[in-house]
């Protein structure tokens, strides 16, 4: 999944894991997480791709 951040049409990925979740880092603090896909990342979301 590609999200647009920092002014950048493309500035963030993900990889969606299903059931509306996301597994995907932004911070140090934070780590790899899993989070849902709702809020501002529904916002924020341009494409995805899948990986075979």
């Amino acid at each position: 999944m590609f999200f647009s951040a920092r002014g950048l049409d493309i500035g963030h990925v993900g990889i969606y894991i299903g059931d509306n979740q996301i597994l995907h880092t932004y911070s140090k603090e934070k780590g790899v997480h899993i989070e849902a896909f709702d809020g501002q990342w529904k916002k924020r979301f341009v494409t995805a791709r899948r990986v075979l």
